[in-house]
């Protein structure tokens, strides 16, 4: 299957992924990806049928529920399902669920369409297994099967899964058959992976460029950003009204109640900026009108990493998925927009470089600390993103 305009081969370039390496990613599965999967699940509903119920969905028609249901695990930190992606093309889907289970076991199940490398599932269920383990507390992972299956059993046991048991007629599948269970288990200290579980990247991100990615946050990192924020307090206090609620309670309740849940209602996204591993910032997308296909974009980053493009680079990026993907409900944005005190000379900064036009200033637009702040307006459509080349007015700029 052809990939999404925009999407280079290897990690897809839009989406947030997990990085398996060799060309090979998970890419969460967003509500703008539902066409595309919907497409791969009706070619290979033969081969589905075999499939365990709730692995997929029982139809093409399902796929929005689907999604919306492996979603809904994602933002309570119970699972995730992403689709395997190899040179912008969907190859399968991975799910994990449990993840917060009390007795440390998940279980995991995958799925390949027709014409994979079989040693693709290899390296996806690898990859998983890695991811799972690198939550703490996680102790297991479950992997069951029909009991004739014998590919699947093959890569279970070339991961290090031990069959455990045969449930008889134990499995429904999509197909409407009752089969046999095969039962593989994996234990943490049986996992022989050459990657270190430690150094297992738990966040899905999406890459910006070398070195830098933007994340979406999980609740373990509430503390970090915490931290951080305090750390530039007095920087942030002049013009983010958030800026004197930064405890990590308040930074929790903001990652559960905006940053996760709007991946699964489309609202845009909040991400951390992480540069070489270490999170340095955040930047996002919110106020989306689906009707208009418009959003606005915010930033902050730690004053300590100011002056050298971060900002700028990660910007770029986030308009290339508004205006290069269909991310707005399956289509491409029309416009974005950046809002920025008057006075802000470095945010304005960010949104002139990359060829935003200012429409206006709106006066006392907001209220930060007290004071009314007259707000610096500016827009960029979709037209004009691409008569630029796709990387707006000043491309080459450093700030």
């Amino acid at each position: 299957m052809p990939g999404a305009e925009g999407e280079p081969a290897g990690r897809p370039r839009h989406g947030f992924s997990l990085d398996l390496g060799a060309g090979v990613a998970l890419r969460l599965r967003e509500p703008h990806h539902v066409g595309p999967y919907s497409e791969l699940v009706a070619r290979n509903s033969v081969r589905l049928a075999a499939a365990p119920v709730g692995l997929v969905p029982a139809g093409s028609a399902g796929a929005g529920a689907h999604t919306d249901l492996a979603l809904a695990e994602f933002v309570a930190g119970t699972g995730w399902e992403a689709d395997l992606v190899v040179g912008g093309a969907l190859w399968g889907a991975v799910r994990l669920s449990g993840l917060r289970a009390a007795s440390g076991s998940v279980e995991l199940g995958y799925w390949l369409a027709a014409g994979a490398d079989p040693d693709l599932a290899l390296v996806a269920v690898t990859g998983a297994v890695r991811q799972a383990f690198a939550v703490p507390g996680v102790a297991r992972v479950c992997l069951r099967q029909g009991a004739a299956d014998g590919e699947g059993a093959r890569v279970a046991a070339a991961v290090g899964f031990r069959l455990e048991a045969v449930l008889r007629r134990a499995r429904a599948t999509v197909g409407g058959d009752i089969v046999d269970q095969a039962v593989h288990g994996l234990l943490r200290e049986e996992f022989a992976d050459a990657t270190p579980v430690a150094a297992a990247r738990r966040r899905f991100a999406m890459p910006v460029d070398a070195g830098l990615e933007l994340a979406l946050p999980e609740r373990g990192d509430a503390g970090e950003v915490s931290t951080l924020a305090a750390r530039n307090r007095e920087q942030l206090r002049p013009w983010m009204p958030w800026a004197d609620s930064i405890s990590p309670a308040a930074q929790l309740s903001f990652i559960e109640g905006r940053a996760l849940p709007a991946v699964r209602s489309g609202d845009g996204f909040e991400a951390l900026i992480v540069e070489r591993g270490r999170v340095v910032g955040m930047a996002g997308l919110h106020s989306v009108d689906p009707a208009a296909r418009s959003g606005a974009l915010g930033y902050w980053l730690d004053d300590e990493r100011r002056g050298r493009g971060v900002v700028t680079r990660c910007v770029r990026a986030i308009v290339a998925r508004c205006f290069e993907s269909g991310a707005c409900g399956g289509r491409p944005f029309e416009r974005v927009e950046i809002q920025a005190g008057a006075e802000n000379a470095p945010s304005r900064a960010v949104a002139e470089r990359l060829g935003f036009v200012l429409e206006g200033v709106v006066r006392h637009d907001q209220s930060v600390g007290g004071t009314d702040l007259d707000m610096a307006v500016y827009g960029l459509l979709r037209g004009e993103w691409r008569a630029g080349g796709g990387a707006g007015g000043a491309a080459g700029a450093a700030p």
